[in-house]
């Protein structure tokens, strides 16, 4: 009876063992009030950036061995091996955050306390940085008068402050000593979500905790008065191609009033039909299908719009209901000043009203409106130049904004009709037409050549509101950041 009640001691003393010497979830250090929480696939982007090749390789221990002396630069080698030895987990995530109040965090899974210290030891006696300290068991040390390096069994932490008023070491210490329920992992809704996300780099915005304090105001006036910025997340992934960042983002509603503004904003949209595609590509083109209605509707619930429309609501609501289809915004690669042009699709039999009532408007604030034809107007504004109004057959609307001796440079055909079709927002840059025409303005060489290296910038939304964006480059062989990191070695050769 005895040896049995033993070996239940036994059993139950080396559960609490095990229990008592379990670490935390690295992740804990993360702060609740964290705006911004990144996931990075440090392997992955590694591998795709090509900066662990034999030639990199070599590089590096090039470079250590004129920098430091023969025994670290032994154990150097000896971690460029075998990475494990550094104490450090690099097969896990790395996370990234950044609060509201200017704090930014890094944090790595440490796997062994032990030689992660014998490595910060190797630095200090090579003056790389001071020795270690601890303090409530954390070890920490001050890189600079920015940056503080502390960690525990569990995790490292590298944190800075980019208003360089906060006491770091007190910081780091309490970061790696908080409980659950005062970190990110207590948000157990976003945390859920951002898990279940894949890509080379993820990352979960908190609007509630983002949001600066003095900016609070402003961006609560442009949401609904039951919608709290603290029921608004944003969801991120993002994957580096070849030729191609391609970035998935999406709402995530943690309140029934949220879910509902987000079912209004999907029903104010509707699909393109690409009526206003332009034969050309611009520098700019951005397009969404709308219901004016619907919109105006929604525009009145936020207290900012709501104040300044309610005075005109009638007259604009009329305005806003002969909307119904496609709205575009374009602007041409021009030289020598701006110009820019926004259709607008009515319904039918709605534009002779729509434009009579608009230019009434106009006429009536002051403005120097003129007739210019057949259902057209114009205006002549100082320092901006002529604008232009009017209707194209019968519910096609356009508003022109053209500076005096603007000269509009020649492009390729756009051949993205069929991409743009069907979505409900789409927006591209063609970021090699605006580096053509800035390349004359531009003192830093290098500057342009980094921009050459793209091609366009696209963001489209074919399920709203999910939302795809992507960053294409000219060169389609080679992952986008291997492009990156080889024009960044030639320019500083």
């Amino acid at each position: 009876m005895k040896k049995g009640l033993g070996v239940w001691l036994c059993s139950i003393i080396l559960l609490l063992i095990t229990s008592c010497g379990k670490k935390n979830d690295y992740r804990m250090v993360i702060p609740a009030d964290a705006g911004i929480v990144m996931g990075i696939d440090s392997k992955s982007i590694t591998k795709k950036a090509g900066v662990n090749g034999e030639a990199e390789r070599a590089n590096i221990e090039a470079f250590l061995k004129n920098k430091v002396d023969s025994s670290l630069y032994s154990y150097a080698l000896e971690l460029m091996k075998n990475p494990d030895e550094s104490g450090l987990d690099f097969s896990k995530l790395i996370y990234a955050y950044f609060t509201s109040a200017g704090e930014v965090g890094l944090i790595v899974k440490v796997n062994d306390e032990k030689k992660l210290k014998v490595l910060f030891d190797k630095l200090s006696e090579e003056k790389v940085c001071p020795a270690l300290e601890m303090k409530n068991g954390v070890y920490y040390v001050s890189l600079d008068k920015e940056v503080v390096a502390a960690f525990n069994e569990s995790a490292l932490l590298l944190v800075g402050n980019l208003r360089k008023d906060a006491s770091l070491v007190e910081r780091g210490i309490a970061l790696l000593n908080q409980k659950e329920e005062q970190s990110f992992l207590s948000k157990k809704e976003q945390v859920a979500a951002f898990e279940a996300l894949r890509g080379d780099v993820t990352a979960v915005f908190s609007l509630g905790t983002m949001v600066p304090p003095e900016m609070m105001a402003m961006v609560k006036g442009v949401i609904p008065e039951n919608v709290f910025l603290s029921d608004l997340s944003m969801l991120m992934t993002c994957q580096f191609e070849k030729g191609k960042i391609t970035a998935q983002l999406e709402g995530l509603y943690l309140t029934e009033a949220a879910k509902e503004w987000a079912r209004k904003s999907e029903e104010m949209t509707m699909p393109l039909k690409g009526i206003f595609m332009p034969k050309d590509n611009q520098i700019v083109w951005a397009g969404f299908g709308v219901k004016g209605e619907k919109l105006f509707d929604m525009l009145m619930e936020y207290p900012q719009y709501a104040q300044q429309m309610k005075p005109m609501e009638p007259i604009l609501r009329k305005m806003f209901a002969a909307i119904e289809g496609d709205l575009s915004l374009l602007m041409p690669s021009t030289l020598g000043g701006m110009e820019m042009t926004v259709n607008v699709e009515l319904k039918k039999g709605e534009g002779i009203g729509f434009l009579e009532t608009l230019s009434g408007l106009m006429q009536g604030t002051g403005m120097p409106v003129v007739v210019a034809g057949d259902k057209e107007y114009s205006m002549a504004i100082p320092m901006m130049g002529e604008i232009t109004f009017g209707l194209k057959g019968e519910n096609q609307f356009y508003l022109g904004i053209k500076s005096p001796n603007v000269q509009v440079m020649e492009t390729s055909p756009a051949n993205w009709l069929d991409d743009m079709k069907g979505n409900r927002l789409y927006y591209r840059f063609d970021v090699q037409a605006l580096a053509k025409n800035i390349t004359p303005l531009m003192d830093m060489q290098e500057n342009v050549a980094f921009m050459r290296l793209f091609d366009y910038i696209c963001i489209k939304a074919l399920d709203y509101p999910k939302i795809t964006m992507e960053v294409v480059l000219e060169n389609q062989e080679e992952n986008v950041l291997k492009q990156i990191v080889d024009l960044a070695k030639s320019l500083n050769e």
